[in-house]
Formats: C-alpha cells, structure tokens, sequence
C-alpha cells in the first residue's frame, strides 16, 4: 500500500498532486502489466476540493478528520449525482523562471483542483533559441453535476 501524507511547505499541495498523479500511473501501469495492485492512500486531507480532486484521479482511500464531508461526497458520486469531470485545459503561456506560478503554486495558484499537466520550456522572445522560459499547461479536476 502507498499512503502519502501532504505537506504543509509552501508548495506542498503542488509536490503532493504530482506525487499522488505518478503513483496512480504507476500502480496503474503494475496492473495493466500483470502486476498486483497497489492502492494509494493519501492522508490528512480535509478540504472538500482536495478530497474531489484526489477521488477523481484515482486515490483507492483518503485520511481525513472530515468524516462527514468526504461521506457526503461520496454518497452524491455513488448515487449519481455528480461525476469526475476535466473541463478544458488552460495553458499559462511563456512564463519568466522567476515568475510566482513557475517557482510556486504552478496551476493549483488557480484553484485546489488545478493541477500541472504538462511543463515544458519555451521560447521568451522571437531570437530566444535557448528556450529560457517556462510554459506551464494546466487540467482541472472536479466533480461536475450529472445533467
């Protein structure tokens, strides 16, 4: 079993997200290759947008001293209330390496169930060959009302 716990760093929530994301993939890849199942387990969650982003990615269990509010959200997933959904993506554009979203937050700045999709380097000017800037793709996570 992988329990992860998050930290309380200054960009703890972002390490956690890509810590969670690449466990997932990983246990994911074990199963699809043969292997035996791993749950993850992240602990110590206890606002709402976290636990629906983690039950959305993939988390087989979550921590939490909110008993009641992950119940509840459980209770409306499982009867069909609400659903995972990703709206459309969100890509930050060219960023400086200094800039606050580059070195900090990254997409969560934009919200809990922000994440980092991709990161990649980019040019920040026309002759910039170097590519010395930083672009950051964002996705969201969510439950989403059944229509």
């Amino acid at each position: 079993m992988a329990n992860l716990g998050q930290t309380i760093s200054s960009n703890g929530w972002r390490e956690y997200q890509t810590l969670i994301n690449k466990m997932v993939a990983l246990r994911d890849n074990q199963v699809t290759e043969g292997g035996n199942y791993v749950p993850v387990i992240g602990w110590r969650i206890n606002k709402v947008e976290k636990m629906a982003f983690l039950m959305c990615i993939g988390v087989d269990g979550l921590y939490t001293d909110e008993v009641a509010a992950l119940a509840a959200l459980k209770q409306r997933r499982d009867s069909n209330a609400i659903e995972c959904c990703s709206p459309m993506d969100m890509d930050m554009g060219c960023l400086t390496r200094v800039d606050p979203r580059v070195v900090g937050q990254g997409c969560s700045s934009m919200g809990l169930s922000w994440y980092d999709l991709e990161v990649t380097q980019c040019p920040l000017l026309d002759i910039d060959f170097l590519y010395s800037g930083t672009k950051i793709t964002c996705r969201q996570r969510k439950f989403c009302k059944v229509a």
